[in-house]
């Protein structure tokens, strides 16, 4: 009977090692729950990206490969949503393909971000972020994101350009991008920042050209934020990872 006994404490010794979880997030606001629900709000211009942001820290003894999921709860029929896990998938990836190691007791700030894109619709799309042990999925923590789009008057609303994503992305020398500007944009500029805000690149677009390219090989590795401007006034903020 002895001998059953320590067995068993053996067994569920071991279960609640494999079932412990080791992750989780935060955010500006603090600590998150597993399964919480994070709003963002937006308008919903054919241009307008709306961001999450999620610090992610493995709270066990030893290094853990992270993995990130995109699960589409409920999505505004037209509108497009993206994530970064260290590259930047387009809108049909659902699992990320980098894998991510975070040291034990450590914490990975910068990798992550959801985007999503209205589109022009109106409405709200909520969509599950699941961040995984690659050798043991298990091992999870997840948070869902309700972005929000609200209405924008008609002539904010109006397509003025067709601006590509960065390509590629992670970039470790040039990037590029492919873009149409209507008459009206007579002043019209790239600017990447840093996660500070602080302005990297500046970079006039010509009104007339159909591609143009930056160089981002001085750039430090690391997480920036590019934004075209037209006629002074921004229009969109996306993610650009550098990485050499």
């Amino acid at each position: 009977m002895k001998y059953i006994f320590i067995n068993l404490i053996f067994f569920f010794a071991g279960l609640g090692v494999t079932l412990a979880q080791n992750l989780s997030l935060s955010d500006l606001s603090g600590a998150l729950n597993n399964g919480d629900y994070v709003y963002v709000y937006g308008d919903s211009g054919m241009y307008t990206l709306m961001q999450s942001h999620f610090e992610v820290h493995n709270n066990g003894s030893s290094s853990i490969d992270v993995r990130v999921k995109k699960t589409q709860i409920s999505i505004v029929p037209g509108s497009m949503n993206t994530f970064c896990w260290g590259a930047c998938y387009d809108s049909s990836v659902y699992i990320s393909g980098d894998i991510i190691a975070i040291a034990a007791g450590g914490t990975n700030q910068h990798d992550f971000s959801g985007d999503y894109f209205p589109k022009g619709h109106l409405g709200a799309s909520t969509i599950m972020y699941t961040f995984y042990d690659n050798s043991n999925p298990n091992d999870s923590v997840c948070v869902n994101v309700v972005y929000t789009a609200t209405a924008v008057g008609i002539e904010e609303n109006s397509p003025m350009v067709e601006f590509s994503n960065a390509y590629p992305n992670p970039a470790s020398s040039m990037v590029h991008f492919n873009y149409t500007l209507n008459h009206g944009s007579y002043d019209a500029a790239i600017i990447v920042s840093d996660l500070l805000g602080g302005e990297a690149i500046r970079q006039t677009v010509p009104v007339n050209g159909s591609q143009i390219s930056l160089d981002v090989s001085a750039l430090t590795s690391g997480v920036y934020f590019y934004s075209l401007h037209i006629n002074g006034e921004p229009q969109f903020t996306r993610k650009l990872i550098v990485k050499h």
